[in-house]
């Protein structure tokens, strides 16, 4: 190839792996927890299905490719062929369902994360200031 790519400018993005090269994942998107947690596996090249908020699903959307595909409940996010599901339970915040009934991976991505860890990246995330 004779041609060269030059760029003068960066933009500031997430960082991680491109998105959907990693698999599918379904996400919990019940709480800003689940959000970061699921942020999180889309930074290591998770591509995401999801269900809960409506809202949570937009904010996530704002930093994919494309829109994430919402889905009515982990069962629907098997279907669609999700290879594991994401929750934001931690340890001090444990969901009462384990989704064993799925014979899938249940990822928790924040289960090492300390409280103030996880509120730098929501707020990264929701681009809250302080």
């Amino acid at each position: 190839p004779e041609k060269a790519y030059v760029f003068t400018s960066t933009l500031k993005g997430p960082g991680g792996l491109p998105y959907g090269t990693q698999g599918l994942i379904g996400a919990r998107l019940n709480t800003g927890n689940d959000a970061v947690a699921a942020y999180l596996l889309m930074r290591r090249g998770c591509e995401a299905v999801a269900w809960g908020d409506k809202k949570l699903k937009r904010l996530l959307s704002e930093w994919t490719p494309r829109p994430i595909k919402s889905v009515s409940g982990p069962e629907h996010a098997i279907e669609s062929k999700a290879m594991a599901i994401c929750t934001g339970d931690g340890l001090k915040i444990q969901s009462t369902n384990t989704y064993s009934e799925y014979n899938v991976p249940v990822l928790r991505p924040l289960m090492g994360f300390e409280d103030k860890r996880v509120k730098e990246i929501w707020k990264l995330l929701s681009c809250e200031r302080e």
